[in-house]
């Protein structure tokens, strides 16, 4: 399994998105493309295939900040903190070893999130359900984008991949890498290491659902009692292959 199908796991299981491969890259609300193993490929817009159709999209500016690090995957080692009078501790400065026990582990930290969405999905939707035999064959479409103003992605890039942090106490203990004043050294055996800003976390739409193939139900090989009964329905981060309807 690469580098982002092993992120792609992480943040499908942690946060219940799907990733933005790579972190930052320009995706909205609108785009479609392909999802391989998790991991979604742009290949254009909606525009480029229903002219027609009109897409609204509204942003949500309440932010928001998302983190995980892999569960029993990450261990973080304080050192002693120096002391400063008036500090209070979370915000003293300190250095920290961090360690990964496996590959693939990842932590990932976003902060001020805002929100992207297709305001109109319901009209969206039902336009697309009565054209379904325009729609690309396993294609996905983007519904929802979650744009960071500052993220930090680490993948691990084996077992006893490590490196050390210093900052203050606070979100060195939470591993907040993308707080101002966080810096990393030492770093070893990282597989994957990404910081900036832009689009983290996606959550997708699909015609009808996925089979083991990857290919969406108007496929020949998925039989349906009716192509009525295909809907464009939103795709489980948890098992992007597994339409509980069809079940």
């Amino acid at each position: 399994m690469g580098i982002s199908a092993q992120y792609s796991k992480e943040i499908r299981s942690n946060l219940i998105y799907f990733p933005c491969w790579e972190p930052g890259d320009k995706v909205s609300p609108g785009d479609i493309g392909e999802l391989v193993e998790g991991v979604f490929h742009r290949q254009g817009t909606l525009r480029e295939i229903f002219p027609a159709l009109s897409v609204v999209v509204r942003r949500d500016d309440k932010p928001s900040r998302l983190s995980f690090h892999s569960l029993n995957a990450v261990t973080v080692a304080l050192n002693a903190a120096t002391t400063t009078p008036g500090l209070k501790e979370d915000a003293m400065k300190a250095s920290a070893e961090v360690t990964f026990s496996r590959g693939g582990a990842v932590i990932f930290h976003a902060q001020d999130c805002r929100r992207r969405f297709i305001d109109n999905l319901g009209e969206v939707r039902r336009f697309i359900e009565t054209r379904r035999d325009a729609w690309p064959k396993g294609y996905a479409l983007v519904s929802h984008v979650e744009d960071a103003e500052s993220f930090t992605v680490l993948v691990s890039g084996a077992a006893g991949a490590s490196l050390t942090l210093t900052g203050r106490v606070g979100p060195l203990q939470q591993l907040q890498l993308a707080e101002g004043g966080v810096t990393m050294t030492g770093a070893r055996n990282i597989g994957y290491q990404r910081a900036g800003a832009g689009s983290v976390l996606l959550r997708l739409y699909g015609l009808g659902f996925f089979g083991k193939s990857g290919l969406l139900s108007a496929s020949k090989d998925i039989p349906r009692e009716s192509d009525a009964d295909i809907e464009l329905r939103e795709l489980s981060p948890h098992d992007p292959f597994f339409d509980p309807a069809a079940a």
